[in-house]
């Protein structure tokens, strides 16, 4: 069975579920599962007899709102990358400023089209061999939202699309650019440039996504992702595909409910072949066309705080098996070699035979190499009525038993100051994958200074 059988047979398979499902008139617009912040609130409100409500919800006086963003903060750090023989010489201290903006506009002219834009601009403000343009200044959302008779709803342009509902790790996540970063999993994600067709039903919903990638030069490199959602009580179902000419097509479920005060959420993904490149023993590079991938990942989350509000506990656990990973007796032959792949892939160590080969790779060929990974975090906030937090962040790979554990300690008693005082522990074996020259230990001292939106 090819590719293209595959993905036609998911899409029969969408649209068979899509007709037994339950419909009623009920408008309902973006997703279930957590689209972007700024997505257009679409619903359409009941007629209260009086004045056109959706008009005053979907219109600005002014026609234009214009609003953003602004941080800053400078961090000093200090590393000893020598637990064997700590030194006060073997120490490494870094200074980091963090300075930037993002700037929006959401124009709404009328209850019919909405268009919005948002642009990053960072620090330092000159660009080089180094530091290209668009890292300075960047478009990272620029759409358009209309619809047809308020049944049919689109989305054309460049935005975020979030159709999975992991914290540390998504990956049914399978349209946006970037990737959850697990130790910043709340920040926002860059979306491709693409049109998005919603048809609602009830509290469920049909989406059809066209994905232009990034030097697209031909519409046969044009990439198709069907998905449906549905709500079942407390409980919502996510199925969806994806498609594109020369990669691997995936099918993709998510699963968000909850049991007594915790939050459940699970993913599940399926490819047809892998668009990764694998290392072999002898150097020798391997891909697979037709054989089958799969990931999935559990978690929960919990809040409690006491009736005085003295205690405010929250957290947040994933775990995420990786199908693309390296089988376990092949851990070891990743552990010996990362060092050696890592300098031929920057350029420090020549690429002479057998290692000239290893040029056809790319650096995200060469992450996440464990089958099992874990991550966690626990926040106490507002410790005993005070503006101190505790949180404690733990990220592993259970294949090569490596991994960060990472406290830290907020103060945020100061009006627009924030201070934060973090220690990262890494470890495991040199070569490993969070260890990939040995274990480690630093300490950083952040302050982050008149940060607001705006």
């Amino acid at each position: 069975m090819n590719k293209r059988t595959v993905f036609l047979t998911i899409i029969v398979i969408l649209i068979s579920v899509s007709v037994f499902a339950q419909s009623d008139d009920t408008i309902q617009t973006d997703n279930l599962f957590g689209d972007d912040s700024s997505a257009l609130v679409e619903e359409a409100p009941e007629d209260t007899g009086g004045n056109d409500l959706t008009t005053e919800l979907l219109t600005s006086d002014s026609g234009v709102v214009l609003g953003g963003k602004y941080h800053f903060s400078a961090s000093a750090s200090l590393t000893e990358d020598d637990l064997v023989n700590p030194s006060i010489d073997s120490l490494d201290d870094s200074f980091d400023l963090d300075l930037g903006t993002t700037l929006s506009f959401d124009a709404r002219p009328d209850d019919s089209i909405r268009v919005l834009g948002k642009v990053d601009v960072s620090y330092p403000f000159t660009y080089d061999t180094s530091r290209n343009f668009s890292d300075v200044f960047h478009v990272t959302e620029l759409f358009s939202d209309f619809n047809i008779d308020n049944k049919v709803f689109f989305r054309a342009g460049k935005s975020t699309v979030n159709w999975g509902v992991g914290y540390f790790f998504s990956p049914a996540d399978l349209l946006n650019l970037s990737r959850v970063d697990p130790e910043n999993p709340d920040a926002e994600l860059e979306g491709p440039v693409s049109v998005k067709m919603n048809v609602p039903f009830g509290l469920n919903n049909l989406y059809l996504y066209v994905i232009a990638p990034e030097g697209i030069t031909s519409a046969s490199e044009l990439a198709a992702a069907p998905m449906a959602e549905f709500v079942f009580g407390i409980t919502e179902l996510g199925i969806g595909a994806y498609y594109q000419k020369d990669h691997a097509p995936a099918a993709m479920a998510t699963l968000t409910s909850a049991v007594g005060d915790f939050s459940l959420f699970a993913e599940g993904v399926v490819t047809y072949g892998s668009d990764k490149t694998f290392v072999q023993d002898d150097y020798s590079l391997l891909t697979y066309d037709t054989t089958l991938f799969y990931k999935g990942t559990i978690g929960t989350m919990y809040t409690w705080s006491d009736d005085l509000a003295n205690f405010n506990l929250s957290f947040t656990g994933q775990y995420l098996f990786n199908g693309e990973g390296y089988a376990y007796d092949d851990q070891d032959f990743v552990t010996a070699n990362r060092q050696t792949v890592l300098g031929v892939l920057t350029g420090v160590i020549p690429p002479v035979y057998p290692l000239d080969g290893l040029t056809a790779l790319s650096l995200s060929d060469i992450a996440e190499t464990g089958r099992h990974y874990g991550a966690a975090s626990v926040t106490w906030s507002g410790m005993l009525q005070s503006d101190f937090s505790l949180s404690i962040f733990y990220l592993g790979n259970f294949s090569d038993a490596s991994g960060m554990v990472k406290p830290s300690l907020s103060f945020n008693g100061l009006d627009d100051i924030a201070i934060s005082l973090g220690i990262s522990y890494l470890y495991g074996e040199a070569g490993d994958e969070y260890t990939p020259f040995g274990d480690s230990i630093s300490a950083s001292l952040t302050f982050s200074l008149g940060g607001t939106a705006f």
